[in-house]
């Protein structure tokens, strides 16, 4: 007698039911690896998209928990809580220009939502200070807000894998500030995973003409060198990252990426030594 053939819904009701009982014991690895499987099966599931949103935020991978909260609202794109997710994400990735344009998405479609009045709050104190951001991050004049966001855009899509994509904000964004230090070494390390080292390298080193101590730069180029086997080049770059002194916690962490690259053990751990000498216990 032939078996039965089992319905993909049945299994994958299986499989979640699965994930249900990982998750109540605090498995959050070990959930986010099945519902990564269930999602590479079957694409596009709400159910299995919204029990991985909520792993990668118990694991408190930010990144991945924004593209989550992205792939629902394409799904649903007027559903509240989808919309305040990942407005939410988008703060604790540290991007205020994208969650200001989700939270305002949400009071412009949910005007009368219970947390209408929590959010218009945390709005006007956000565009208070988005001024003082810009001005940090290298944004001035009437176009500062739209500059950010698509700046902010083009490091999602860094985060995601989506090279090509993120290359092309970035350059949008060099358009209108063509001088921009970040958008060069986003547009590099595009080129970068595209394939195309010759325009990594010719982006990178743009970006060290106007800022001669960028430590991404510096990073990228040490690797970019090494692997092109111009080893002269890669330790001079590496020797100019290693006299960086910067405030940025991931400063350390191109350090001993580039050491590393070149096989330069000591110098990996003093920059690890270094890291936590100034109190990043974990660098990223």
């Amino acid at each position: 007698m032939s078996k039965k053939r089992r319905r993909p819904e049945h299994s994958i009701l299986s499989k979640l039911k699965e994930v249900d009982s990982l998750i109540a014991h605090k498995r959050w690895v070990e959930a986010r690896d099945l519902l990564e499987s269930l999602d590479a099966r079957f694409p596009n599931r709400e159910d299995v998209l919204s029990g991985l949103g909520n792993v990668y935020a118990e694991l408190d991978d930010m990144p991945r928990y924004q593209q989550i909260c992205e792939q629902l609202l394409k799904l649903a794109p007027d559903d509240p809580e989808y919309i305040l997710a990942f407005a939410g994400a988008c703060m604790g990735n540290i991007r205020p220009a994208s969650a200001v344009i989700a939270f305002h998405r949400f009071l412009d479609r949910h005007p009368q939502h219970e947390r209408a009045a929590e959010v218009r709050k945390t709005v006007e104190g956000l565009e208070s200070r988005l001024d003082e951001f810009f001005r940090d991050a290298g944004f001035a004049g009437a176009d500062a807000f739209e500059s950010a966001a698509l700046h902010e855009q083009s490091l999602a899509l860094i985060d995601q894998g989506k090279f090509s994509q993120a290359r092309l904000k970035a350059e949008e964004l060099l358009k209108r500030h063509s001088n921009f230090v970040p958008a060069l070494n986003n547009v590099g390390q595009a080129y970068f995973a595209e394939g195309q080292l010759d325009r990594a390298i010719e982006f990178a080193e743009r970006a060290l003409t106007l800022d001669d101590d960028n430590f991404h730069a510096l990073g990228n180029l040490t690797r970019y060198y090494c692997l092109l086997g111009k080893m002269d080049q890669a330790q001079s770059c590496l020797a100019r990252l290693e006299r960086v002194e910067s405030k940025a916690a991931d400063v350390w962490l191109k350090k001993m990426e580039a050491a590393s690259t070149l096989g330069a053990d000591r110098a990996v751990m003093e920059a690890f030594d270094a890291a936590e000498r100034a109190g990043i216990e974990s660098p990223h």
